[in-house]
């Protein structure tokens, strides 16, 4: 008997998933990087759009991890034109469903973890970073600069299939969200 609910299982999970990817029409995106100047720091905030499809909802009611990884690059272009890369870091945000309390924990860049009762409320947070990358007399105003950022979602285990990792960039049917600045003049970050 367990060899058949396993079978079921399996069966269903596929069907659910190949239903999410076929209706997802368009795939998640960054909003163009902000880049400000924070105390002494240059800091980037930018808002992962259309991330979050009914699917990837139902996978985090079910209790399972999801996590956002957000890689952050700033470059530095001389004046011969050769970049370098000054500064990369990534950044994991993550969501989990406590039914025993009804609540969603998040896990923010900053390690702090928020209880929130409502879905939507959350993937808001979950979908915006805001990271401080270098001192700002770091900027040289002969030089150019660009950040370049992308998200990834994680893998899950699902217990009904043999593979038991299931990739979850499979509902942004794997198109990794991108988001480059354009080259902006050392002088026009730090004057």
């Amino acid at each position: 008997m367990p060899i058949l609910l396993k079978i079921l299982g399996i069966k269903a999970i596929g069907t659910v998933i190949s239903i999410v990817i076929f209706i997802t029409k368009s795939g998640p995106s960054l909003t163009t990087p902000d880049i400000l100047i924070y105390e002494d720091s240059v800091r980037v905030e930018t808002t992962l759009k259309k991330a979050f499809s009914k699917g990837l909802d139902e996978i985090i009611k079910s209790g399972s991890e999801v996590g956002i990884f957000y890689n952050i690059e700033l470059l530095e272009k001389d004046e011969q034109g050769l970049a370098r890369l000054l500064f990369e870091k990534t950044i994991r945000q993550y969501i989990v469903f406590q039914p025993s309390t009804n609540e969603y924990i998040i896990s923010l860049l900053d390690d702090s973890e928020l209880s929130i009762n409502d879905l939507d409320s959350a993937k808001v947070l979950l979908s915006k970073i805001g990271i401080n990358m270098i001192v700002v007399d770091r900027i040289k105003v002969e030089c150019d600069y660009q950040v370049r950022l992308t998200a990834a979602l994680n893998t899950i285990e699902i217990e009904a299939i043999d593979a038991k990792h299931f990739d979850l960039n499979a509902f942004w049917n794997f198109k990794y969200p991108m988001k480059n600045t354009k080259w902006i003049p050392g002088k026009e970050i730090a004057p």
